[in-house]
């Protein structure tokens, strides 16, 4: 097969910025995922270190809460996902009232298993969003988690690389972490706002998909047994369509919404100009953020041995790294 490199991507071509305060925010909410039961060392530190490459100038605080949030999500995934034993043994709705009451009471085992300490950690980090946002923000960010969850536990039988796409886009945890946006930085759009700016719904889409699919290409060697990853869903309902053959179009599908992303996003910046100062800051914010989280999803991919392998699709990503930003 014809090697490839990651720079085919588009969207190696973005600057991403990092958070002055990365070790700090990694080393604080480790810590905390330890207390609440959720740490795993062969699981934890090969993923949790993406926050700070998502939120370069958040506040410190609510960084650290979005990692322990997003590490709960993880730990969701590594336990009780597609490739767990568990994944039948959680219930969506139970998981959804925890959250929406930020309240779990463990039963009365020793040690506390795995679905408690998910649950509990689940009702940890909502009363803590809850206390800090306004409630407007967590019922829409609410909106988010629940199609998280559904689709997570839950994955639809697609038949068609569009269907594939339409679940990918909300079990691959994208849009519950742009919602975070609006926490970190404790700045939030009201429905008004979104509403006037149609726009915003697209690029929104444009993002999280661009996360997920760009996902799907470095971490294929981990899930080539998988129906769940892009490339295997086109080999699956493409005729005569190979690896190679499937790279090519998972890149391609990823740089033209890449390319829809930065024309809609001059064109909100321009929309954005008629509004209020007030306003237009919140845009500029928000839409900022999700250029640095479409950046992240290539530079924190190339930043971490979470997907180096000798195996990789592309050819630089089958070198391992010497370092890390938080051992």
């Amino acid at each position: 097969m014809k090697l490839t490199q990651s720079s085919t991507l588009k969207i190696a071509t973005t600057d991403c910025k990092l958070h002055p305060k990365a070790t700090a925010i990694l080393t604080k909410a480790k810590n905390h995922c330890k207390l609440l039961g959720i740490y795993d060392e062969d699981r934890y530190l090969s993923h949790h270190t993406m926050t700070p490459y998502l939120f370069g100038y958040s506040s410190f605080d609510r960084t650290v809460d979005a990692t322990i949030f997003f590490s709960v999500l993880y730990y969701l995934d590594d336990f009780f996902g597609e490739d767990s034993a568990d994944s039948l043994k959680l219930d969506a709705q139970v998981l959804f009232r925890i959250w929406q009451t930020g309240k779990y009471h463990i039963m009365n085992r020793y040690p506390p298993s795995k679905i408690d300490r998910l649950c509990a950690a689940l009702a940890y980090i909502s009363g803590i969003i809850q206390t800090k946002s306004p409630y407007s923000f967590f019922q829409h960010y609410t909106n988010y988690l629940r199609l998280h969850l559904q689709h997570s536990l839950y994955p639809i039988n697609y038949q068609t690389v569009e269907e594939y796409i339409q679940t990918r886009i909300h079990f691959g945890g994208m849009y519950p972490t742009i919602g975070m946006i609006e926490y970190v930085y404790d700045t939030y759009l009201t429905e008004e706002l979104r509403d006037s700016l149609p726009l915003l719904v697209q690029l929104e889409e444009s993002c999280a998909l661009i996360g997920a699919l760009s996902n799907d290409l470095f971490s294929y060697h981990k899930e080539a047994h998988s129906r769940f990853n892009l490339l295997n869903a086109l080999m699956e309902t493409h005729a005569n369509c190979n690896l190679e053959k499937a790279i090519k179009l998972a890149v391609d599908r990823v740089n033209g919404l890449y390319d829809n992303f930065l024309l809609n996003y001059s064109a909100l910046k321009i929309q954005a100009e008629s509004l209020p100062i007030a306003e237009q800051q919140i845009i500029t914010t928000y839409v900022d953020s999700l250029q640095q989280l479409i950046a992240a999803s290539y530079h924190w991919q190339l930043n971490t041995n979470r997907y180096r392998a000798h195996d990789n699709v592309f050819e630089d990503m089958r070198i391992p790294l010497t370092y890390s930003i938080l051992k």
